[in-house]
């Protein structure tokens, strides 16, 4: 099973070069937030076995995370 990454490549390649460490007040900065809404989720998630759903899920944040990363910094 293949790890996941929530942050993009170009995000943990700045952490690497750049070496700072984020502490507990974290770091301002700019972001960009996205938002989905599953029409029919909750009956679907009523009918269906909860490895089910967590394999829908997972599909459907694979799928977000990859047009996000394919635009990078252009969001």
């Amino acid at each position: 099973m293949r790890q996941k990454s929530f942050f993009s490549p170009q995000v943990v390649e700045n952490f690497i070069d750049v070496g700072e460490e984020v502490g507990l007040g974290g770091k301002k900065c700019e972001i960009a937030v996205l938002f989905t809404d599953i029409r029919g989720f909750t009956e679907l998630s009523s009918k269906n076995k909860p490895e089910t759903i967590v394999d829908i899920l997972n599909r459907h944040y694979d799928f977000l995370l990859e047009e996000i990363f394919k635009n990078g910094e252009r969001i």
